[in-house]
């Protein structure tokens, strides 16, 4: 098959083709297709491939693209490149192979100048109206133009969609600074604590203590006992003896809002873990999410700016510079070491299980920080990046994140 295709014999056919597009009709194998608009109807029409009108997709996968690609197609935020730079990683493409002609049988069906002026567009819209544009009476909430036609030398979409919102208010300045005291705290308190079962605060007392904390400056709280694991117990936050760095709190979503209102009115804690899922990301919890950030955004209005918050709905942190390991996950499923020096990776991801499953296949990772950064209702992955790139030997970051909280902060 590959000798006829390449035989001399199509070049000497080629040479009086009318592109009439006949051989394609009668070839049974060709199903090639155009999309037409017809109306107000979009519709589906058989075209040649052989022709030099063929519609071309200008786009990173196409209709046959996806598996072909030379590199992963890289993401990069609008407002760290340009559209020249945009371009680079463009080039890289199969698409861009296509339509440079470097690919065997195609002609080249954009100046790259065009592509670029595009890029520059798409950036300069995003950019305009992005959530830390405080001039932007409207955000962006989505922009997808799906195809897109390079015919006659330019660029013509097909079809897309956009959507916008009313522009978010930006939000009050946040003590980024107390990460330091969350990341690397001198004292902590953990609340939820059982003392009959292993619940979630009883491994997370745990895997502190199994870190290397010292149960002297650890304290539970709890009502009834006096100690838990041999760490003394207080019975509420209010009774504990001085402000605390860290503050985790493994109660059921139901008690958070009375666990923060505590915390803030009392000033008690530096920072604060949020173990509790269904905060936001579950259906019907969106009033309570909203509640809870309001509350927060009120605390650091204050001279000190309050505590900090991680969370909710994380599964927790492994600081090895810390000494503590508050992710709920026994060390029978989850086998931790506590004695290695920095790897100087941090690891930041939006999906708990997603940390768990990667640390547990790749043991050998041991990152310095794996923080697992949950609905983003204060701090956020870009808090977390730029505080540890500037604060901590840390050289590389690995991040999965599902969605970033740009009314907060911009990488």
């Amino acid at each position: 098959m590959e000798a006829r295709f390449e035989s001399p014999y199509w070049r000497e056919v080629s040479r009086t083709c009318l592109t009439c597009g006949i051989c394609s009709y009668l070839c049974p194998t060709c199903h090639c297709f155009d999309i037409v608009d017809e109306g107000y109807l979009r519709v589906r029409c058989w075209d040649t491939c052989s022709s030099d009108t063929f519609t071309s997709m200008a786009c990173a996968g196409g209709l046959d693209c996806d598996d072909a690609l030379p590199i992963p197609w890289p993401g990069t935020y609008a407002g760290t490149t340009d559209g020249a730079g945009f371009f680079e990683y463009f080039r890289n493409t199969l698409s861009y192979d296509r339509l440079s002609g470097a690919m065997r049988g195609w002609r080249r069906l954009l100046d790259d100048a065009i592509l670029v002026r595009c890029f520059q567009g798409f950036i300069d819209l995003a950019n305009h109206f992005s959530a830390v544009n405080p001039e932007a009476r409207f955000h962006l909430e989505e922009l997808e133009v799906n195809p897109f036609v390079a015919a006659g030398g330019r660029m013509a979409p097909l079809d897309g969609v956009c959507r916008f919102r009313p522009a978010t208010p930006a939000r009050e300045p946040r003590p980024v600074d107390k990460l330091h005291s969350l990341l690397q705290p001198r004292s902590a308190a953990v609340i939820g604590v059982s003392a009959q079962d292993r619940n979630m605060g009883r491994i997370i007392l745990g895997n502190m203590l199994a870190a290397g904390f010292e149960r002297e400056r650890l304290t539970v709280v709890h009502p009834q006992s006096e100690a838990i694991d041999g760490v003394e117990c207080v019975a509420s936050i209010a009774e504990l003896p001085e402000k605390v760095d860290l503050l985790v709190v493994a109660v059921g979503a139901n008690r958070v809002r009375a666990v923060i209102d505590e915390v803030i009115d009392r000033e008690k804690a530096q920072s604060v873990i949020l173990i509790p899922g269904g905060i936001g990301e579950k259906r019907g919890s969106a009033a309570l999410e909203a509640e809870l950030t309001d509350r927060i955004r009120q605390a650091h209005l204050t001279a000190d700016g309050g505590p900090l918050f991680l969370g909710g709905n994380s599964l927790g942190v492994i600081s090895h510079p810390g000494r503590y390991d508050t992710m709920f996950i026994p060390d029978a499923k989850l086998p931790k070491t506590h004695d290695r020096p920095p790897s100087g990776l941090c690891f930041i991801s939006q999906s708990g299980a997603f940390i768990v499953a990667t640390l547990s296949d790749e043991p050998w990772l041991d990152p310095t920080y794996a923080i697992s950064i949950g609905n983003q209702m204060d701090l956020t992955v870009s808090d977390v990046v730029k505080y540890i790139e500037a604060e901590t030997d840390v050289e590389v970051f690995g991040i999965y994140v599902e969605g970033e909280n740009w009314t907060a902060a911009r990488v």
